[in-house]
């Protein structure tokens, strides 16, 4: 049977920015990977609780964000298994991996997470049952220092060809460190969305080079980010 690579990316995405793309694109390119579909897949809720806009109205952000990208599809998969598994005590990211996983018998699936997240990676939920069931694909990030010891660096995974078969042994985790993607603070991001108080005037210089331009007309016109 041939198998479907798919790495999903998961975040807030709050907003999605111009970064962002530039990750799942850097992903889809990275020949060694040979990832047919990235997933962009904006968390129901935050793992710690943070406030963000809307579920829906990111959704749709991430999906003008990603327009003309046939490649990066856009997906609720998150809403629907927190829906489904709303009583079951347990991690939003392992019930997502272990839905994905019994849903789509012809996908392999891989997870995205950024060298901040690694470094966090023993804080989630089930953090160890996770690095069993699904493969991370992990990007640097700015301001955050590769450990060649880090658990992303050990254990080995089969090389499978497209028809199922194992011809090897390769890491079991993937770390990209000549991943090169644009980098921004979503803070400063933020606080340049909440300084642009008259939607009616053209956005700040620095949102034009962090964000699309169509998700900022998004923005202005539905008025998301606005001082309270």
């Amino acid at each position: 049977m041939a198998f479907k690579i798919v790495a999903v990316y998961g975040g807030s995405f709050d907003p999605p920015t111009k970064a962002h793309i530039d990750v799942a694109k850097g992903i889809l390119g990275w020949a060694s990977l040979r990832v047919d579909e990235v997933w962009m897949m904006p968390c129901f809720t935050h793992p710690f609780g943070k406030e963000m806009l809307r579920y829906e109205d990111r959704l749709m952000l991430c999906s003008i964000a990603a327009s003309g990208e046939k490649k990066i599809v856009v997906s609720n998969f998150e809403s629907v298994v927190a829906k489904r598994w709303s009583a079951w005590d347990e991690g939003s990211t392992i019930k997502t991996a272990m839905n994905l996983i019994g849903s789509y018998d012809d996908t392999m699936f891989r997870f995205i997470i950024g060298m901040d997240c690694a470094i966090d990676f023993h804080k989630w939920k089930h953090y160890e049952d996770l690095q069993g069931l699904v493969t991370f694909i992990v990007v640097p990030r700015q301001g955050y220092v590769h450990d060649p010891d880090a658990w992303y660096m050990k254990g080995k995974a089969a090389i499978v060809t497209e028809e199922g078969k194992v011809t090897g042994w390769k890491p079991r985790h993937d770390y990209l460190p000549g991943l090169v993607t644009g980098e921004m603070s979503s803070t400063k991001v933020h606080e340049a969305l909440q300084s642009w108080t008259d939607r009616t005037k053209d956005s700040p210089a620095p949102l034009k080079e962090w964000v699309d331009p169509m998700v900022l007309e998004c923005i202005a016109e539905k008025g998301f980010y606005l001082p309270k």
